[in-house]
């Protein structure tokens, strides 16, 4: 409990003062659990609204007791509690059979029969509910990894819980709503907030990185998006599979990297090739480098030929049924590209430039190395 003074999010609740309870009465509060109230004296007790409406609408009708008269306790102790925005009230007369009555006028006798082992059970059903709720609002709403690493060491922490898909009408109903996409986990949404401490902290404690969101998209994918080169560089140093695709059009953290032009992290993809599969293609049937060289990135454009060798990023290889289109889309990668860029390449692929060799000779003698 002494570090949450750290955190005042955390401590704003651990440090408010329990509900006023009446002379009489002692509450109990547990670990993330509404406080509860507890009577003393012949085992009779209040702990939730929901048992007592319960019981309530059990003894509705002809109820033995309805109508008596409460000025013959001897003595009354009365708890509030308030359950969902609505305010409860119990009196615990002391008389001779020691029955509860609500305000409503209707009391419960103890000696009437009801089950107290089903009543517990609902109530411990109810409070791990509650429990879950508020540890997931917290989990989702920390910013840093000392506080991430306060409520994973909770009793119940579920390191891979995922966020739940929502509209967000920004505090104003007349407005259109925003659809809030849904499965971020922890480590996703340390990725799109560029917090590399937060992922080392998740992946120590045993975090699944790999975790896909409601489009199959990873940790990777959103760092990617979010174009934070600090938090990809940790998810693939802490082992993230780097060549996942999502299902909306079968991007891999790459090629939605060049697509939207993020280039601080596509280098930091392309640096960790062959680890990183640069020759993958999406659905439309591009690779990174067609991406990279239809957005003007040319410099990318040129580490992955490179990387790739001869017959570029698809792999082109003569016989192949699709070698013309294959050739032409190397043609349209090459033609992007310096002639500086275009010697740099030739030598790497051992294609022989020559003093003097315009753009357009480099082109050829670079197609000619397809194997």
């Amino acid at each position: 409990m002494a570090r949450a003074s750290a955190y005042p999010h955390l401590s704003a609740w651990l440090r408010s003062p329990p509900p006023a309870a009446a002379a009489g009465a002692r509450v109990c509060v547990s670990y993330l659990h509404r406080p509860r109230v507890q009577t003393h004296g012949g085992g009779a007790r209040a702990s939730s609204a929901h048992r007592q409406r319960q019981r309530l609408s059990s003894h509705d009708k002809g109820c033995p007791h309805r109508g008596a008269s409460a000025a013959s306790s001897s003595a009354s102790v009365r708890a509030e509690e308030v359950e969902r925005g609505r305010e409860l009230k119990v009196t615990r007369d002391e008389d001779d059979d020691g029955s509860l009555s609500l305000d409503g006028g209707c009391q419960l006798s103890n000696s009437q029969p009801t089950s107290d082992s089903e009543d517990d059970e609902d109530d411990e059903s109810a409070g791990r509910l509650r429990k879950t709720a508020l540890w997931e609002r917290w989990w989702f709403e920390a910013r840093n990894a000392p506080a991430l690493e306060l409520l994973a060491r909770m009793p119940g922490a579920n390191l891979n819980a995922k966020t739940k898909a929502r509209y967000d009408y920004k505090g104003d109903t007349s407005t259109k709503a925003t659809w809030i996409q849904g499965g971020h986990t922890a480590a996703t949404l340390a990725a799109q907030r560029d917090d590399p401490q937060s992922i080392v902290m998740l992946a120590d404690m045993g975090a699944d990185l790999d975790a896909r969101d409601d489009n199959d998209a990873t940790a990777l994918h959103h760092a990617a998006h979010a174009d934070a080169a600090r938090a990809t560089e940790a998810l693939l140093d802490a082992g993230a599979d780097p060549n996942m695709q999502d299902s909306r059009d079968g991007s891999t953290a790459a090629i939605l990297a060049a697509y939207g032009s993020r280039r601080k992290t596509l280098g930091v993809l392309i640096a960790r090739h062959p680890a990183v599969d640069l020759t993958l293609r999406d659905a439309g049937h591009a690779t990174v480098a067609g991406h990279a060289a239809q957005r003007g990135l040319h410099g990318h454009v040129l580490d992955i030929l490179r990387l790739c060798g001869p017959g570029g990023a698809g792999r082109l290889a003569r016989g192949q049924k699709s070698y013309l289109a294959g050739r032409r889309e190397l043609n349209e990668q090459l033609q992007g590209l310096s002639a500086e860029m275009l010697v740099e390449l030739a030598q790497s692929w051992r294609a022989r430039p020559a003093p003097g060799d315009d753009k357009k000779t480099l082109i050829v003698k670079l197609l000619q190395q397809t194997p």
